[in-house]
């Protein structure tokens, strides 16, 4: 990519010398805009550096992102447009993949729609049946608000990872279908959109068949999707307290 750039910056200049050896009369029509632009494009270029002024306030961007996203489970009861859902996925998309195998799949289940109700009452029912806790109130409770988060979260959607080949195929493509969880949880944080990555109830639940996912597709997540109404405070251990230096 570095080598193709330095090429297009040099093709750039060259037809610059070019024009400028060529350039027409006083009189003549001034030149185009898009030369213009291109010349703007290019005005901070260095060799051996692509990087443009603004590179620097994006590469702060992203890191911001990084620090300030969280976890987060309530939201507003503003709907999510499915422009934006098709935006965050799209940047899912994009994770590290080095086999190409693109073994990313999501399956968005409607607000209100049928689908979303079976599910909910199949992770109620899972709830009740499994949950570790002898009070009957409790585990009515549990199963209510299990099914309850799953039908007012403004999106809804599952993420699963093909199975490859073989067995290391189909744990790289568990790591790069998690990748595009977080490439996601990022692309929707920064337009103001908050996910909730789960893989408790919604995932442990059977609701494979029902929303037509194949039956050696790994769970990867469930992720509930909005506008948050509170912004979830986290911290993170130093990076000395995590890394050996050797």
């Amino acid at each position: 990519a570095h080598s193709r750039a330095t090429t297009d910056a040099f093709r750039l200049d060259t037809t610059l010398s070019l024009s400028r050896r060529t350039r027409p009369p006083p009189q003549a029509t001034p030149a185009p805009r898009a030369r213009k632009i291109s010349r703007t494009l290019f005005s901070s270029y260095k060799p051996g550096n692509l990087m443009i002024e603004s590179n620097q306030r994006g590469t702060e961007l992203v890191l911001e992102a990084i620090r300030t996203r969280r976890n987060v489970r309530e939201f507003t009861d503003r709907p999510v447009a499915i422009d934006d859902l098709k935006t965050i996925i799209e940047a899912a998309t994009w994770a590290p993949n080095h086999r190409h195998t693109e073994p990313w799949r999501f399956i968005v289940l409607a607000k209100d729609g049928e689908l979303r109700k079976q599910v909910a009452q199949i992770v109620h029912d899972w709830t009740y049946d499994n949950i570790k806790n002898p009070n009957q109130k409790r585990r009515i409770d549990s199963s209510e608000a299990a099914k309850r988060e799953i039908l007012d979260a403004p999106a809804f959607m599952y993420v699963y990872a093909r199975e490859g080949p073989n067995e290391e195929v189909t744990r790289e493509n568990y790591a790069a279908t998690a990748c595009a969880v977080q490439n996601l949880l990022l692309a929707a944080h920064s337009i103001g959109i908050g996910v909730g990555w789960s893989t408790g109830k919604p995932c442990l639940a059977d609701v494979r068949s029902t929303i037509g996912a194949e039956p050696d597709w790994q769970t990867v997540g469930a992720l509930y999707i909005g506008y948050p109404s509170e912004k979830p405070e986290a911290k993170r251990a130093p990076v000395d307290d995590v890394t050996t230096w050797r």
